[in-house]
């Protein structure tokens, strides 16, 4: 989380490949799996793909996905780390989105959610190096912060988008959700900015781009 600017092996920034781009991988890779299964099951909502966000992504920081330079090395300043990181945490919730509609053309029984698990008695905020993320560590870790989870409850979320039968749940296929298990309309106005400018196609598009570029063959 807001880790320092390094690249990995594959030339991708790590905080996009970590948190996006691998996820986007995993999930074209199982996707005739999930659709095969859909088509057997009973229940409509037994396949379900959830995607793991934050609510970072509603921060004034959040950049414009860069599609062209996902790697962002002209970011700098003291925040570069962190508008890194929500850079690729919108798109994890713009993939969301756009998983939620091509099932729903394709009459998939497949649900699909991205979510803020909260904010959670972990060590993650350890990992930005700069005075803002000891600030954001220390708060954390002496429960300065409302609404502090535990690792416990910080799961609760990521179940119930998993597991949970309960209507409000079931119908919210493609949207965010926050703790505990409730969804978050701040997500469908956020969606709904980037629908404006096609940014989930060229998302879509983007991805296959990078990952084909590396040899992996989807047709």
């Amino acid at each position: 989380m807001a880790t320092p600017y390094a690249v990995t092996d594959d030339g991708y920034e790590i905080q996009w490949q970590t948190n996006y781009l691998s996820a986007f991988f995993l999930t074209k890779l199982l996707l005739s799996t999930m659709t095969s299964t859909a088509a057997t099951v009973n229940l409509h909502n037994r396949v379900r793909i959830v995607n793991l966000s934050s609510d970072a992504v509603f921060l004034d920081i959040a950049p414009y996905p860069n599609l062209a330079d996902p790697k962002l090395s002209d970011l700098i300043g003291f925040m570069a780390s962190w508008k890194r990181y929500c850079h690729s945490k919108i798109a994890i919730v713009l993939l969301t989105h756009h998983l939620h509609m091509l099932f729903t053309d394709q009459n998939l029984a497949i649900k699909v959610y991205s979510l803020n698990p909260g904010v959670i008695e972990t060590n993650l905020q350890a990992a930005d190096p700069t005075w803002i993320g000891t600030i954001v560590w220390f708060l954390v870790r002496w429960n300065l912060v409302p609404g502090r989870l535990s690792r416990e409850d910080g799961a609760r979320t990521t179940l119930a988008c998993a597991t949970s039968v309960e209507e409000d749940i079931i119908n919210g296929s493609g949207a965010f959700f926050g703790p505990i298990g409730q969804r978050d309309k701040r997500g469908d106005a956020l969606i709904e900015s980037w629908q404006s400018v096609n940014m989930e196609e060229q998302l879509w598009m983007a991805s296959e781009k990078m990952l084909t570029e590396k040899g992996f063959d989807f047709s």
